[in-house]
Formats: C-alpha cells, sequence, structure tokens
C-alpha cells in the first residue's frame, strides 16, 4: 500500500515498495518522479528540490518532460513535409532532409534533446556518414552500370 505525504501546496511524498516518489502538481497536472531513497527525511527534502526545479522550468518555459531528439527530428520533418504541399520547401530539399536526419536519428535519436548539444553533434562519427554516403553511391552507380548492360544487351539483340 502507498503511504502519501503532503509536505507542502502541491507536493507529495508516497512510498511505493520501500521507495520515496515525488508527486508535483505543475500547471493543473500531476508529475511523478522517484526520489531513488527509502529514508523519508531524504527523500523530502529531494521532492521541495524537484519542486522547485520544475517551477523554475514552468516560469522559464522548458519542458519538464523533454522530447527525444528522434521525436524533434519527426516533427521538423513534418513541418517541413507541410512547407513542401504548401510549396515552400522543393521535393528535391524535402528528399535531403529525410535521408540526413535518417543519420541524425540513428546516431542521437533516443537521447533526450537535452542532452544533445554541440559537443556530441560534433562527435558524430563522420566516418559513419562517409560509409553511408559511400553506400549510396555504389548503390547508384551500380544501378547506372545495370542500365548501360542492359542497353548494351538491347542493342546487341538487335543486330543479331
Amino acid at each position: 500500500m502507498e503511504e502519501l505525504t503532503h509536505i507542502e501546496d502541491g507536493l507529495a511524498v508516497l512510498k511505493r515498495g520501500g521507495t520515496y516518489h515525488a508527486r508535483v502538481k505543475i500547471d493543473g497536472k500531476y508529475v511523478y518522479r522517484t526520489l531513488k531513497t527509502g529514508d523519508f527525511e531524504l527523500a523530502k527534502k529531494a521532492a521541495q528540490k524537484l519542486l522547485h526545479k520544475f517551477e523554475f522550468s514552468a516560469e522559464h518555459g522548458i519542458p519538464i518532460n523533454p522530447k527525444t531528439f528522434g521525436d524533434v527530428i519527426d516533427d521538423y520533418v513534418a513541418f517541413r513535409e507541410a512547407e513542401n504541399r504548401h510549396k515552400r520547401t522543393s521535393d528535391g530539399m524535402l528528399r535531403q532532409i529525410k535521408r540526413v536526419t535518417r543519420f541524425w536519428k540513428a546516431f542521437a535519436g533516443e537521447r533526450l534533446v537535452t542532452m544533445v548539444g554541440d559537443k556530441e553533434l560534433r562527435d558524430y562519427p563522420a566516418s559513419a556518414l562517409r560509409a553511408e554516403v559511400k553506400r549510396e553511391t555504389i548503390g547508384c552507380h551500380a544501378s547506372r552500370q545495370r542500365g548501360r548492360y542492359l542497353q548494351h544487351s538491347r542493342h546487341l539483340g538487335r543486330l543479331h
């Protein structure tokens, strides 16, 4: 059974399976977070810290439940697709955006967007990008060669 203790307005601490959790009311909604302790006094202090952190985030427009980098990329691609439907983004540009975002999602898609900055993006393995571009180029080259072979075969067929 959960034991719920109100600490202050909009903040309560409850114990689940030996571990305390905070219940914080922000913008009329309850948000739950583990406090990773079984000690009530430590849980109470951690809950108050969490409340202040959430209040600061709400005040400054920082999301309490940040999205993953992949979610942000998906939102961006959806925005550019809408722009494409209104003829403000070309078909070629949309294809390029989808191609490039595929690499970024594979690299950092599961990370929280708040945890991805310039340093993490600079760490993106350029060799992985070069390898992917090389595979696409080889695939394109092979496709062209196949087309030439078929043309040549048809031409030879006409001569016989």
